[in-house]
């Protein structure tokens, strides 16, 4: 079978285009990492804030706002939580220091801020989209992934 010229040239163009169809599967702050690993964003001036509703199992959930700064002073947060009720909400505030670290999650290198409150650590990994999800344990993510995660403000 002989090959118009043309055919060959259109073959070369939709080849070379190929490699620029393909999409990231990483949102703009949060990249990967030439392993493929998730990164945070930079921590070495970080102040961003997330906020959503988690679950909660004796009230309508827990209003939750988190803020992560990392600056000359060190690495920080604060805490707000506010258990949802029909009588009102009940406010409680945390802080204390935080720190970062790269674990395996269902064979995904992931990403998680560890919050450490006087001895009780709590667990939130970052997603592709820049929301936190809350974790059952370090390298353990909540059955319910989605009702567990707070929204990048």
């Amino acid at each position: 079978m002989l090959f118009k010229p043309w055919s060959i040239a259109l073959a070369l163009v939709a080849l070379l285009a190929l490699p620029g169809c393909e999409r990231s599967q990483t949102a703009p702050d949060a990249p990967a990492s030439p392993s493929g690993e998730l990164r945070a964003p930079a921590d070495e001036a970080l102040d961003a804030v997330w906020q959503g509703v988690l679950p909660c199992s004796d009230c309508d959930g827990i209003q939750t706002r988190l803020r992560l700064v990392a600056d000359d002073q060190g690495r920080r947060y604060e805490l707000q939580e506010t258990y949802l009720a029909q009588d009102g909400g009940e406010l409680f505030e945390a802080q204390g220091a935080w720190s970062r670290e790269s674990v395996v999650i269902d064979g995904t290198p992931t990403a998680v801020y560890r919050l450490d409150d006087n001895g009780v650590e709590r667990w939130f990994s970052l997603k592709h989209d820049g929301a936190l999800e809350l974790l059952e344990a370090r390298d353990r993510a909540s059955a319910d992934g989605l009702a567990h995660r707070l929204q990048r403000m």
